[in-house]
């Protein structure tokens, strides 16, 4: 989900992200996704990448599902365009020690 968040922002502005109602849409629901699974990083993977705020991570999901109605925009978009990012060479290298191991 964290491909297919940067799949759905490539090439737009934040101007375009508020305009258009699917686009933040399935930019929520990428998020929400990436925020749930996060909750299944075993905990010997999160120590070790203590940087990562894996507490926040989580709680963005239930604000989606729970506060849905007081969700910023600004802050989706740079969780997409900033934060997923950088944490996808985290989520690979865990993925690749879970496979390997």
């Amino acid at each position: 989900m964290i491909d297919a968040a940067a799949d759905i922002v490539a090439g737009r502005t934040l101007a375009d992200y508020r305009m258009d109602l699917v686009m933040r849409l399935a930019v929520e629901r990428c998020v929400e996704i990436v925020s749930e699974a996060s909750r299944h990083v075993p905990p010997d993977a999160k120590t070790r990448f203590p940087s990562v705020p894996w507490s926040e991570i989580a709680a963005v999901g239930n604000k989606l599902r729970h506060e849905y109605n007081r969700i910023d925009d600004l802050i989706l978009w740079k969780i997409a365009t900033v934060s997923l990012p950088e944490l996808r060479p985290i989520i690979a290298a865990i993925l690749s020690e879970a496979s390997a191991g």
